[in-house]
């Protein structure tokens, strides 16, 4: 049987409340991160090798196999396998209920949900566009009001907070993995200290995870819209470095430092800091 999530899920003990980091021994030869079948955008914010460990500006390794993002995750038996061996006991599922109707998470009774809707909304429309520059503006005025709303910004807290203290590895996700759980990664490996040159490489590995699908569902587009409509669309299926570009400009000038923005914003203390380094920092020392 599979835990279909639902918004009775929510009243779940979750990390949420855990008031302590787990802090796992590092293991350095991790396999590489092994990819699921049925969500394409499944990856390690550390890194999904041995030979792609992250490392942040003073030299240290990031902790791999605690902390993973996806897509939405209609897992079975083999993917289902696979989070089991990757000791994966919790997921946080960032979408609207709408989303969540339409393409629901098919998960292991074993493994818990909180569901924490990020924008707060019933469900997320995309309107008409006419031109791909429609398309990005309309996702650049997006990922801004994640750091310039404060609700918004509360929820991205509330999410980085579970990662913090709770047991066992975790994954996030959204619809596509993309711009809701790109950024919270992005906000992770800023505070752990990993340059910004290796954050948009990361970023930006979305389009090369999801390629196939992407590429799928474009040329489907093209054969029922027709070629303009596709090419005006088109900006939304993936990430673009305009889109990372304006939630980090969003944050310097309103906030000024990574620090600032999760103390002010998502109301992360510098307990909490220095518990996310601790866990996911090979070597740090307080």
């Amino acid at each position: 049987m599979y835990n279909q999530s639902s918004s009775a899920e929510i009243n779940k003990p979750t990390a949420i409340t855990h008031p302590k980091p787990h802090i796992i021994q590092p293991n350095l030869v991790l396999a590489d991160t092994p990819r699921l079948i049925a969500a394409d955008n499944f990856r390690d914010i550390a890194g999904d090798s041995t030979a792609n460990n992250y490392v942040n500006r003073d030299g240290l390794r990031l902790r791999r196999g605690l902390i993973y993002r996806s897509n939405y995750l209609p897992l079975q038996d083999a993917d289902q396998q696979t989070l089991q061996d990757l000791d994966i006991k919790m997921v946080y599922d960032l979408r609207t209920m709408a989303e969540r109707k339409k393409q629901p998470d098919l998960l292991s009774p074993a493994i818990d949900i909180a569901l924490i809707n990020i924008m707060g909304i019933d469900t997320v429309s995309i309107p008409r566009f006419h031109t791909s520059a429609d398309a990005i503006d309309y996702m650049t005025q997006l990922v801004r009001s994640f750091i310039m709303h404060p609700e918004v910004s509360y929820r991205f807290g509330v999410v980085i907070r579970g990662l913090i203290y709770n047991l066992n590895a975790q994954v996030f996700h959204c619809t596509d993995g993309k711009d809701r759980t790109g950024w919270t990664a992005a906000v992770i490996q800023m505070l752990l200290g990993v340059d910004e040159e290796v954050i948009r490489s990361d970023y930006l590995l979305t389009n090369t995870y999801t390629a196939e699908r992407v590429q799928k569902s474009y040329a489907d587009a093209v054969k029922t819209y027709g070629q303009k409509i596709a090419d005006a669309y088109a900006p939304v299926l993936g990430v673009q470095d305009a889109f990372l570009d304006a939630e980090l400009t969003a944050l310097k000038t309103t906030f000024g430092s990574i620090e600032q923005y999760a103390k002010q914003a998502l109301l992360l203390s510098d307990a909490d800091i220095a518990a996310l380094k601790k866990k996911m920092l090979v070597g740090y020392a307080v």
